[in-house]
């Protein structure tokens, strides 16, 4: 599944460069606010683990664009109230983004898409789930061919079977994007 979903991933941002009026690359780092819940607790679990990610896509016109992403941990952090760590292990996503210029130099966007994110803790449980996407931010350009971006996404609330440990997340996230 997981190949799968990586093949229809990067096959569809090569096709769409195609079509492109504009491909850009780009990379991000942030923060992944990670609540840990389960059933039989009350209440939850945070922890805030850093994630890196690269980018690409096209902006097939002023207002529609699609974006792929793969991205990793940089960071553990300690579970709140345990002395578990966790980390971001992976993230790939592709993405239908919806823009809103703001003149020449600025956008604002929402997104939508499908996303795959997985946790891993001190203990090697994995925690990961395949699912809907979505967020919105705004970039910022330098020069015509760089731009400055924020990003809040919301990825698939990832599990653990084993345990039955649901984790939600999302990412804040700054970068830039390159279009050359």
């Amino acid at each position: 599944m997981r190949k799968l979903f990586a093949t229809v991933a990067l096959t569809s941002l090569a096709a769409t460069s195609v079509w492109a009026e504009t491909g850009y690359i780009g990379a991000e780092i942030g923060q992944v606010d990670a609540e840990f819940t389960a059933d039989y607790f009350s209440g939850s679990f945070d922890s805030q683990p850093t994630a890196f990610r690269v980018k690409g896509g096209s902006e097939l016109n002023p207002n529609l664009a699609i974006e792929g992403y793969l991205g990793m941990g940089l960071g553990k952090d300690t579970i709140e109230d345990t002395e578990i760590d966790a980390e971001v292990d992976t993230m790939i996503g592709l993405d239908v983004k919806g823009l809103l210029p703001l003149g020449d130099a600025a956008k604002l966007y929402a997104k939508v898409g499908l996303a795959r994110i997985t946790f891993e803790d001190s203990d090697n449980d994995e925690y990961s789930k395949n699912g809907f996407s979505y967020g919105v931010g705004g970039q910022v350009s330098i020069n015509e061919t760089m731009a400055i971006t924020l990003d809040y996404t919301v990825f698939p609330d990832a599990e653990n079977k084993e345990y039955e440990l649901d984790v939600e997340s999302q990412m804040i996230s700054i970068g830039f994007q390159y279009y050359p």
